[in-house]
């Protein structure tokens, strides 16, 4: 079990990250520049990060060192197992945020790849900052992406 003050504090963590995704939602809805909603986001991704590692430090200090001091050799093959399934098979936890990104043609499809390109394919982008949210090109005027351009953060198309 875990005194008050652990469970305090994982709840404070969890709270905070509950009001920074939905700041990031927020930004989302308001159409903000699509790096700076990455950027919360790979954030929030950190603070769960570090939730999971104090999860998991207590569960090490606690269950685990527990279960492998007893005497009962199916307990300790059980925690290991889970240990083991939680690293080596669970597509839901990703401990390494380090993986590389797919390639740019994986994740955009033609319409962000250069000339003749399908207009009407659907675009990643969901920010204002070329003007191509949603449509798949520089679905604004010309003047969108240059003023995307001039604040220093490129155009998609």
């Amino acid at each position: 079990m875990r005194d008050e003050k652990e469970k305090k504090d994982l709840i404070n963590r969890l709270r905070s990250i509950e009001g920074h995704l939905k700041a990031v939602e927020r930004m989302v809805e308001n159409d903000q520049y699509c790096i700076d909603i990455l950027k919360q986001t790979l954030a929030v991704q950190g603070a769960i990060d570090r939730l999971n590692n104090i999860i998991l430090e207590r569960h090490l200090h606690t269950c685990v060192t527990t279960a492998i001091r007893s005497q009962d050799q199916s307990e300790r093959e059980r925690v290991i197992g889970e240990l083991m399934q939680l690293f080596q098979g669970s597509t839901h936890v990703s401990w390494n945020r380090h993986t590389p990104a797919p390639a740019v043609a994986e994740v955009t499809g033609p319409s962000l790849l250069g000339p003749g390109a399908a207009a009407e394919e659907p675009s990643l982008c969901v920010g204002s900052c070329c003007g191509a949210a949603g449509t798949g090109s520089a679905g604004g005027d010309a003047g969108d992406g240059e003023k995307a351009i001039a604040r220093g953060r490129g155009s998609h198309a």
